[in-house]
């Protein structure tokens, strides 16, 4: 349980405001279609933002009083954040997610996102994020994800494989018991257009297929050739 230790937060309806040293917080109550989230946003000096989603209010207010409010720059909060994310401190929409089959889990989008950033960002010393492209191939939905490095002034882009996917998700669910034997992505193709019919895909998540983890066990798999572009 987090105690509240600073006196002068801001309420208004779901939304909380606290100014610190360097940085002004919201914290605003949030939906996706199965949880509730906390999404923090980050101002600092020159106005530019960062954004966190955090599944407990105690994380976000935690977050904020205990780290952002001693840092000085935008960089160390990610620094900070990915450090904390990395040692699992805080609590993942998992916690609260029930297993829908006996054998299946299912993400949803965002969930892949904080899966992949939280597992490829750790240990760096810079922020990555993620991007998707969704196309259709075989008139079947095919989503191709890549990883963003953001290097000093530029990036790095790295299409991420079927193996670098697995071992984000086993990372992800590995803390709950869990290890992942494989997944599918979740969507399908809509046909739609005025004169003619066009393929339109969609997409709505990835379900796991789970199983209890083995003791002791090591899980490596492949992460397979990589080609790398500076844009």
């Amino acid at each position: 349980m987090k105690r509240i230790e600073k006196n002068h937060w801001y309420i208004k309806e779901n939304k909380l405001d606290i100014s610190l040293m360097k940085f002004y917080v919201s914290i605003e109550i949030t939906k996706n279609d199965k949880n509730v989230f906390y999404r923090l946003t980050v101002t600092d000096e020159e106005m530019q933002e960062l954004v966190f989603n955090f599944y407990t209010l105690e994380d976000a207010i935690f977050f904020t009083e205990d780290i952002i409010s001693k840092c000085f720059t935008t960089k160390e909060v990610i620094e900070k954040y990915q450090e904390l994310y990395s040692q699992k401190k805080f609590k993942s929409p998992l916690t609260s997610m029930e297993k829908e089959k006996k054998d299946t889990i299912t993400l949803l989008p965002d969930d892949i996102d904080e899966a992949l950033i939280g597992y490829f960002g750790k240990g760096k010393n810079y922020r990555v994020s993620v991007q998707n492209e969704l196309s259709v191939e075989n008139k079947q939905p095919k989503m191709v994800y890549y990883l963003i490095e953001h290097v000093d002034n530029g990036e790095i882009q790295t299409r991420l494989t079927y193996g670098d996917l697995l071992n984000a998700f086993n990372d992800y669910v590995g803390n709950h018991g869990y290890e992942v034997d494989n997944f599918k992505y979740i969507g399908g193709v809509r046909n739609v257009g005025y004169f003619v019919d066009e393929d339109t895909p969609y997409f709505e998540g990835i379900e796991l297929h789970v199983k209890e983890k083995e003791q002791g066990k090591k899980l490596s798999y492949p992460q397979g050739d990589k080609k790398w572009k500076k844009n």
